[in-house]
């Protein structure tokens, strides 16, 4: 069985909160990425200032 055939399989057996919960932490996994990297590129900004980045930089892609 391929990796695509086994996600689409344990993907087809969760129930919708499952894939709720999944997409959530993806979500906000991709927030800390991005958060991090803010960081690393404006390592003199304050929390708020990537914070408030983050927040338009999210808007922006949907």
């Amino acid at each position: 069985m391929t990796q695509q055939k086994l996600q689409d399989e344990i993907l087809r057996q969760m129930i919708p909160q499952q894939k709720l919960d999944l997409a959530m932490r993806l979500y906000y996994s991709a927030r800390e990425l991005k958060s991090a990297w803010l960081h690393q590129l404006h390592g003199d900004w304050s929390d708020q200032q990537i914070t408030r980045t983050q927040n338009y930089l999210c808007n922006l892609t949907g």
